[in-house]
């Protein structure tokens, strides 16, 4: 059998986990000017000219999807349907820029809350430049339907309203081999030779599944 090798560098906080893409978009492919391939799901409540394919600026390629909603009541633009598992956490990654307020969310169908998740804190955007921002939710439900969702609100025609591009989501492998330091505490100071380490491992067996190597920075 293959045995792996988990190494790490101490005097930082490490922990490493694998994960698993389920959804890519760069935006480049659409049906029409208002409908991007793989999203608009059946969640999306932004009006069809509110949802636009953006040239001026992209962040990779060609396009980027123009976001306009004007009013403090919040729209959805959702991804199309994709299989989403009850317990799981996925990380939400998109590229932005523009002027106004974004953030993510999830339905899965779940029985509170008319199937969404709770929403993540909104991110204040005022910017030509485009920025990678990250956020996760967890599903409630497992659900062969279930939508990721952009919400946005405020939005302003100062920087062309909000823009998106580059979307990437996965999901975090449960049951993958992982490695947290315990001791010393990140950025700590030792003033001697010697270093005593602690350390927990996750889902990996200590001599039959390998072996942890560490060195001290």
């Amino acid at each position: 059998m293959k045995k792996q090798l988990l190494s790490l560098l101490l005097l930082a906080s490490i922990s490493f986990s694998y994960s698993q893409v389920i959804f890519q978009n760069d935006l480049e492919t659409w049906i029409d000017s208002h409908t991007p391939v793989g999203m608009k799901g059946s969640k999306t409540n932004l009006e069809t000219d509110s949802i636009n394919q953006y040239s001026i600026s992209a962040h990779g390629g060609t396009y980027a999807v123009q976001l306009i909603n004007k009013e403090s009541t919040h729209k959805r633009f959702t991804t199309q349907a994709l299989q989403v598992d009850s317990g799981t956490t996925y990380t939400i990654k998109f590229w932005v820029r523009g002027s106004g307020n974004i953030r993510t969310a999830l339905y899965d169908g779940r029985v509170a809350n008319n199937g969404y998740s709770n929403y993540n804190a909104y991110i204040s955007v005022n910017s030509t430049n485009w920025t990678e921002y990250s956020q996760t939710v967890t599903c409630a439900k497992t659900n062969s339907a279930g939508e990721f969702i952009f919400s946005v609100q405020l939005t302003n025609e100062n920087i062309d309203h909000i823009q998106i591009d580059d979307i990437s989501i996965t999901k975090l492998n449960p049951n993958a081999p992982s490695i947290s330091i315990t001791s010393p505490a990140n950025n700590s100071q030792i003033m001697t030779s010697s270093v005593n380490i602690a350390f927990t491992v996750s889902n990996f067996v200590l001599g039959s599944d390998g072996k942890v190597k560490y060195t001290v920075n």
